[in-house]
Protein backbone atom coordinates (compact mmCIF):
# COMPACT_ATOMS: atom_id res chain seq x y z
CA UNK A 1 0.00 0.00 0.00
CA UNK A 2 1.12 3.65 -0.53
CA UNK A 3 0.62 6.59 1.13
CA UNK A 4 -1.01 10.08 -0.18
CA UNK A 5 0.18 12.77 1.16
CA UNK A 6 -2.54 15.53 1.00
CA UNK A 7 -1.11 19.54 1.76
CA UNK A 8 -2.56 22.31 2.29
CA UNK A 9 -1.64 26.17 2.33
CA UNK A 10 -3.84 28.69 4.56
CA UNK A 11 -6.16 27.99 8.28
CA UNK A 12 -9.13 28.37 5.88
CA UNK A 13 -7.93 25.03 4.17
CA UNK A 14 -6.72 23.62 7.17
CA UNK A 15 -10.22 24.11 8.85
CA UNK A 16 -12.10 22.26 5.58
CA UNK A 17 -9.11 19.29 5.82
CA UNK A 18 -10.01 18.53 9.62
CA UNK A 19 -13.71 18.32 8.51
CA UNK A 20 -12.49 16.24 5.31
CA UNK A 21 -9.97 14.36 7.63
CA UNK A 22 -13.08 13.59 10.54
CA UNK A 23 -15.80 12.49 7.64
CA UNK A 24 -13.03 10.10 7.04
CA UNK A 25 -12.29 8.60 10.13
CA UNK A 26 -15.97 8.42 11.35
CA UNK A 27 -16.23 5.87 8.19
CA UNK A 28 -13.48 3.90 9.77
CA UNK A 29 -10.63 5.03 6.98
CA UNK A 30 -7.15 5.17 8.21
CA UNK A 31 -6.25 7.99 7.76
CA UNK A 32 -4.84 11.53 10.00
CA UNK A 33 -3.26 14.64 10.20
CA UNK A 34 0.17 15.97 9.73
CA UNK A 35 1.43 19.39 11.33
CA UNK A 36 3.90 21.70 9.45
CA UNK A 37 7.01 19.67 11.09
CA UNK A 38 5.91 16.98 10.33
CA UNK A 39 4.80 17.17 6.81
CA UNK A 40 8.41 19.24 5.87
CA UNK A 41 10.22 16.41 7.66
CA UNK A 42 8.64 13.64 5.24
CA UNK A 43 8.56 15.49 2.13
CA UNK A 44 11.44 18.21 2.26
CA UNK A 45 11.01 19.10 -1.22
CA UNK A 46 7.16 21.39 -0.25
CA UNK A 47 7.19 24.75 -0.23
CA UNK A 48 7.55 26.77 2.98
CA UNK A 49 3.81 27.86 2.43
CA UNK A 50 2.64 24.40 3.27
CA UNK A 51 1.50 24.19 6.61
CA UNK A 52 0.04 20.56 7.28
CA UNK A 53 -1.59 17.88 5.65
CA UNK A 54 -3.59 14.94 5.52
CA UNK A 55 -1.80 11.35 5.46
CA UNK A 56 -3.88 8.74 4.14
CA UNK A 57 -2.86 4.94 5.58
CA UNK A 58 -4.57 2.82 2.44
CA UNK A 59 -4.40 4.22 -0.87
CA UNK A 60 -1.76 1.90 -3.39
CA UNK A 61 -1.13 2.42 -7.05
CA UNK A 62 -2.05 0.72 -10.02
CA UNK A 63 -0.30 0.72 -13.74
CA UNK A 64 -4.15 1.38 -15.68
CA UNK A 65 -3.03 -0.74 -19.01
CA UNK A 66 -1.71 -3.41 -17.10
CA UNK A 67 -4.87 -3.75 -14.95
CA UNK A 68 -6.67 -3.68 -18.39
CA UNK A 69 -5.06 -6.41 -20.17
CA UNK A 70 -4.98 -9.13 -17.17
CA UNK A 71 -9.17 -8.74 -16.76
CA UNK A 72 -8.80 -9.27 -20.69
CA UNK A 73 -6.72 -12.28 -19.62
CA UNK A 74 -8.71 -13.44 -16.91
CA UNK A 75 -12.12 -12.97 -18.84
CA UNK A 76 -10.97 -15.27 -21.78
CA UNK A 77 -9.85 -17.64 -19.19
CA UNK A 78 -13.09 -17.99 -18.48
CA UNK A 79 -14.73 -18.73 -21.72
CA UNK A 80 -15.31 -14.38 -22.51
CA UNK A 81 -14.89 -13.92 -26.42
CA UNK A 82 -13.34 -10.53 -26.68
CA UNK A 83 -13.69 -8.63 -29.88
CA UNK A 84 -11.03 -5.57 -30.79
CA UNK A 85 -11.76 -2.94 -32.50
CA UNK A 86 -15.58 -3.82 -33.30
CA UNK A 87 -18.06 -0.60 -32.97
CA UNK A 88 -21.44 -1.17 -31.57
CA UNK A 89 -23.91 0.21 -34.14
CA UNK A 90 -27.38 -0.09 -32.90
CA UNK A 91 -29.44 -2.50 -29.97
CA UNK A 92 -32.36 -4.13 -31.36
CA UNK A 93 -35.49 -4.51 -29.03
CA UNK A 94 -38.59 -7.01 -29.53
CA UNK A 95 -42.28 -6.48 -29.36
CA UNK A 96 -42.36 -6.64 -25.56
CA UNK A 97 -38.76 -3.86 -25.25
CA UNK A 98 -36.61 -6.80 -24.65
CA UNK A 99 -33.39 -6.43 -25.77
CA UNK A 100 -32.67 -9.22 -28.75
CA UNK A 101 -29.57 -8.17 -30.65
CA UNK A 102 -26.72 -5.82 -30.41
CA UNK A 103 -25.52 -4.94 -34.11
CA UNK A 104 -21.52 -4.42 -34.47
CA UNK A 105 -19.38 -3.62 -37.06
CA UNK A 106 -18.09 -7.23 -36.92
CA UNK A 107 -21.86 -8.87 -37.01
CA UNK A 108 -24.66 -9.20 -35.00
CA UNK A 109 -24.69 -10.23 -31.01
CA UNK A 110 -27.22 -12.66 -29.82
CA UNK A 111 -28.17 -11.19 -26.44
CA UNK A 112 -30.86 -10.30 -23.84
CA UNK A 113 -28.82 -8.55 -22.06
CA UNK A 114 -26.22 -5.52 -22.44
CA UNK A 115 -23.94 -3.71 -19.92
CA UNK A 116 -23.61 -0.39 -21.31
CA UNK A 117 -19.51 0.60 -20.00
CA UNK A 118 -18.81 2.21 -22.33
CA UNK A 119 -17.46 5.66 -20.56
CA UNK A 120 -17.73 8.91 -22.31
CA UNK A 121 -19.59 7.18 -25.34
CA UNK A 122 -22.39 6.02 -22.54
CA UNK A 123 -24.78 8.50 -23.50
CA UNK A 124 -24.60 7.39 -27.49
CA UNK A 125 -25.23 3.36 -26.68
CA UNK A 126 -28.05 5.02 -24.35
CA UNK A 127 -29.75 6.07 -27.02
CA UNK A 128 -29.84 2.96 -28.93
CA UNK A 129 -32.08 1.81 -26.37
CA UNK A 130 -34.16 5.70 -25.87
CA UNK A 131 -32.13 6.56 -22.81
CA UNK A 132 -30.66 9.84 -21.55
CA UNK A 133 -27.67 8.94 -20.43
CA UNK A 134 -26.33 12.45 -18.63
CA UNK A 135 -22.47 11.39 -19.06
CA UNK A 136 -20.54 14.29 -20.86
CA UNK A 137 -16.65 14.08 -21.54
CA UNK A 138 -14.31 15.83 -18.89
CA UNK A 139 -10.90 16.55 -20.56
CA UNK A 140 -7.51 16.36 -18.70
CA UNK A 141 -4.29 16.92 -19.08
CA UNK A 142 -0.98 15.57 -17.98
CA UNK A 143 3.02 16.71 -17.64
CA UNK A 144 5.52 14.00 -17.65
CA UNK A 145 8.95 14.93 -16.19
CA UNK A 146 12.30 13.61 -17.03
CA UNK A 147 14.00 11.03 -14.85
CA UNK A 148 15.83 13.24 -11.78
CA UNK A 149 16.50 13.00 -8.33
CA UNK A 150 13.66 12.11 -5.56
CA UNK A 151 11.16 15.25 -5.74
CA UNK A 152 8.95 13.34 -3.34
CA UNK A 153 8.50 9.72 -1.94
CA UNK A 154 4.80 9.46 -2.24
CA UNK A 155 1.72 10.50 -4.51
CA UNK A 156 1.28 14.49 -3.52
CA UNK A 157 -2.44 15.90 -3.70
CA UNK A 158 -2.72 19.39 -2.83
CA UNK A 159 -6.35 19.45 -1.02
CA UNK A 160 -8.11 21.69 -3.29
CA UNK A 161 -8.00 19.03 -6.11
CA UNK A 162 -11.26 17.46 -3.85
CA UNK A 163 -12.69 20.81 -4.46
CA UNK A 164 -11.97 20.82 -8.03
CA UNK A 165 -12.77 17.44 -8.59
CA UNK A 166 -16.35 17.41 -6.89
CA UNK A 167 -17.03 21.57 -7.06
CA UNK A 168 -18.31 21.43 -4.02
CA UNK A 169 -17.54 22.62 -0.43
CA UNK A 170 -17.79 25.81 1.59
CA UNK A 171 -14.03 26.58 0.65
CA UNK A 172 -13.19 28.25 -2.54
CA UNK A 173 -9.57 28.08 -3.66
CA UNK A 174 -7.70 31.60 -3.69
CA UNK A 175 -6.02 30.92 -6.91
CA UNK A 176 -5.00 32.84 -10.17
CA UNK A 177 -7.72 33.21 -12.71
CA UNK A 178 -6.04 30.57 -15.42
CA UNK A 179 -5.41 28.14 -12.32
CA UNK A 180 -9.45 28.42 -11.96
CA UNK A 181 -10.40 28.84 -15.55
CA UNK A 182 -8.83 25.26 -16.08
CA UNK A 183 -9.29 23.65 -13.31
CA UNK A 184 -6.22 23.03 -12.46
CA UNK A 185 -5.63 21.39 -8.90
CA UNK A 186 -1.31 19.91 -8.07
CA UNK A 187 -1.31 16.02 -8.39
CA UNK A 188 2.26 14.70 -7.98
CA UNK A 189 3.31 11.28 -8.73
CA UNK A 190 6.14 10.09 -8.72
CA UNK A 191 6.93 6.72 -10.94
CA UNK A 192 9.45 4.05 -10.20
CA UNK A 193 11.94 5.18 -13.04
CA UNK A 194 12.56 8.90 -11.07
CA UNK A 195 10.07 10.20 -13.66
CA UNK A 196 6.91 11.72 -12.23
CA UNK A 197 3.42 12.82 -14.14
CA UNK A 198 2.16 16.32 -12.81
CA UNK A 199 -1.73 16.64 -13.35
CA UNK A 200 -4.39 17.75 -13.12
CA UNK A 201 -7.13 19.75 -15.11
CA UNK A 202 -10.28 19.65 -15.66
CA UNK A 203 -12.56 20.95 -18.49
CA UNK A 204 -15.49 20.70 -20.64
CA UNK A 205 -14.20 20.78 -24.53
CA UNK A 206 -16.80 18.40 -25.94
CA UNK A 207 -14.05 15.65 -27.37
CA UNK A 208 -11.23 17.63 -28.23
CA UNK A 209 -7.88 15.98 -27.16
CA UNK A 210 -5.41 18.41 -28.28
CA UNK A 211 -2.76 19.30 -25.56
CA UNK A 212 -3.65 23.14 -24.59
CA UNK A 213 -0.53 25.03 -24.33
CA UNK A 214 -2.52 27.38 -21.47
CA UNK A 215 -3.50 24.22 -19.30
CA UNK A 216 0.69 23.22 -19.68
CA UNK A 217 1.43 26.48 -18.38
CA UNK A 218 -1.31 26.25 -15.88
CA UNK A 219 -0.13 22.90 -14.45
CA UNK A 220 3.67 23.63 -14.00
CA UNK A 221 3.03 26.98 -12.42
CA UNK A 222 0.91 25.24 -9.55
CA UNK A 223 3.14 22.26 -9.47
CA UNK A 224 6.01 25.07 -8.93
CA UNK A 225 3.85 26.69 -6.04
CA UNK A 226 4.09 23.48 -4.11
CA UNK A 227 7.33 22.14 -5.30
CA UNK A 228 9.62 25.12 -6.36
CA UNK A 229 12.82 22.99 -7.15
CA UNK A 230 10.45 21.88 -10.05
CA UNK A 231 11.58 25.35 -12.01
CA UNK A 232 14.87 23.42 -12.99
CA UNK A 233 13.22 20.14 -13.92
CA UNK A 234 12.43 19.50 -17.72
CA UNK A 235 8.83 18.31 -18.88
CA UNK A 236 9.17 15.55 -21.45
CA UNK A 237 6.02 14.90 -22.66
CA UNK A 238 2.21 16.24 -22.46
CA UNK A 239 -0.86 14.18 -23.27
CA UNK A 240 -4.77 14.47 -22.65
CA UNK A 241 -7.81 12.18 -21.83
CA UNK A 242 -11.05 12.43 -21.20
CA UNK A 243 -13.50 11.27 -18.36
CA UNK A 244 -16.62 10.59 -18.18
CA UNK A 245 -18.49 12.96 -16.08
CA UNK A 246 -21.51 13.19 -14.11
CA UNK A 247 -23.26 16.45 -12.68
CA UNK A 248 -23.48 14.43 -9.18
CA UNK A 249 -20.35 13.34 -9.35
CA UNK A 250 -21.72 9.66 -8.77
CA UNK A 251 -20.83 7.02 -11.14
CA UNK A 252 -24.34 5.26 -12.66
CA UNK A 253 -23.83 1.71 -11.79
CA UNK A 254 -27.56 0.31 -12.29
CA UNK A 255 -30.22 -1.37 -13.84
CA UNK A 256 -32.91 0.78 -16.09
CA UNK A 257 -36.72 0.71 -17.33
CA UNK A 258 -35.02 -1.34 -20.30
CA UNK A 259 -35.29 -4.74 -19.63
CA UNK A 260 -31.58 -6.25 -19.64
CA UNK A 261 -29.74 -2.77 -19.96
CA UNK A 262 -27.11 -2.53 -17.23
CA UNK A 263 -25.75 1.33 -17.03
CA UNK A 264 -21.78 1.04 -15.58
CA UNK A 265 -20.32 4.17 -16.38
CA UNK A 266 -19.73 7.92 -15.54
CA UNK A 267 -16.96 6.75 -12.68
CA UNK A 268 -14.84 10.33 -13.98
CA UNK A 269 -11.27 9.69 -12.61
CA UNK A 270 -12.51 6.95 -10.83
CA UNK A 271 -13.27 4.16 -13.03
CA UNK A 272 -9.93 1.91 -12.82
CA UNK A 273 -9.48 1.91 -9.46
CA UNK A 274 -13.29 0.97 -8.82
CA UNK A 275 -13.63 -1.66 -11.52
CA UNK A 276 -13.33 -4.55 -9.95
CA UNK A 277 -15.93 -3.27 -7.21
CA UNK A 278 -18.93 -1.93 -10.10
CA UNK A 279 -18.21 -5.37 -11.83
CA UNK A 280 -19.46 -7.35 -8.15
CA UNK A 281 -22.24 -5.26 -8.72
CA UNK A 282 -23.22 -5.19 -11.98
CA UNK A 283 -23.04 -9.35 -11.89
CA UNK A 284 -25.29 -9.10 -8.63
CA UNK A 285 -27.95 -7.38 -10.70
CA UNK A 286 -27.46 -9.40 -13.53
CA UNK A 287 -28.06 -12.80 -10.83
CA UNK A 288 -30.80 -10.75 -9.65
CA UNK A 289 -28.48 -11.54 -5.71
CA UNK A 290 -28.33 -9.18 -2.93
CA UNK A 291 -26.06 -6.17 -2.74
CA UNK A 292 -23.06 -6.31 -0.27
CA UNK A 293 -23.35 -2.42 0.14
CA UNK A 294 -26.58 0.07 -0.13
CA UNK A 295 -25.96 1.43 -4.01
CA UNK A 296 -29.43 4.13 -3.92
CA UNK A 297 -26.83 6.61 -5.31
CA UNK A 298 -25.50 5.31 -7.86
CA UNK A 299 -29.07 4.54 -9.71
CA UNK A 300 -30.03 5.47 -12.65
CA UNK A 301 -33.41 6.59 -11.43
CA UNK A 302 -31.95 10.10 -9.88
CA UNK A 303 -32.04 11.35 -13.22
CA UNK A 304 -35.79 9.99 -14.57
CA UNK A 305 -37.85 12.33 -11.70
Amino acid sequence: MDNTTIPYVDPEEMAAAEKYCKGLADCGIPIRMLNEREIHRAEPNLAPSVIGAIDTLCDGSVYPPGLCFALVYGAKALGAKVLPRTRATGIIRGADGRIQKVVTTNGDIQTDTVVNAAGIWAKEIGRMVGLNIPIEPRQGQILVGEQTFQIARRKVVEFGYLMVKLQGGEYQRNVDADIEEYGVAMVFEPTRDNNFLIGSSRRFVDRDTNCHFGVMRALAKRAMHFFPVLKDINIIRTYTGLRPYTPDHFPIVSETEVPGFFIAAGHEGDGVSLALVTGEIITNMIRGEKQGIDITKLSFARYCK
